[in-house]
């Protein structure tokens, strides 16, 4: 993974799935979530593929799915909170290594899902 920013490309839900199924890099990866985060106008089919890398073994594309229910809080201002809060608060305890990203995550939706 690089440091360096690139825009992600505009991804519809379609490729997002088909990027993220395929034998792509974890970098591809990646780049779907958050592109498919900062184009598709779907909040409720965000969060449902954004809870579904949470917990992926690479710490790259679950960081990726977290900072994305963040970025779903503050792009729509909607999210299930019972469930999203309870799957990272779960994810927390048994992912260590993604603490602070879910922390920060967590703080978003609080701040923009009311």
């Amino acid at each position: 993974m690089s440091n360096q920013y690139e825009k992600p490309g505009v991804l519809s839900k379609e490729e997002t799935l088909s990027i993220l199924n395929g034998n792509n890099t974890v970098e591809q990866k990646v780049h779907a979530l958050v592109g498919s985060v900062n184009a598709i106008e779907d909040h409720a089919w965000l969060q449902e593929l954004c809870l579904s890398y949470v917990n992926h073994k690479d710490k790259w594309i679950a960081g990726a799915a977290i900072n994305g229910l963040g970025d779903i809080a503050r792009i729509f201002g909607q999210l299930d909170l019972k469930l999203v809060l309870d799957k990272l608060n779960t994810t927390k305890s048994e992912r260590k290594d993604l603490a602070g990203k879910i922390e920060d995550a967590i703080d978003d939706i609080k701040t923009f899902v009311k």
